[in-house]
């Protein structure tokens, strides 16, 4: 039970920070057309 408390808490982990990359990555491209 601990260890899949574990696996839930790094997927979430690990989701957070794909969301986070690809909100940053489409600030930069926003802002890349904007300064063109």
């Amino acid at each position: 039970m601990m260890l899949y408390s574990v696996c839930i808490s790094a997927k979430t982990a690990i989701h957070h920070c794909v969301l986070l990359l690809f909100s940053a990555t489409v600030d930069i491209r926003v802002i890349e057309s904007v300064i063109i």
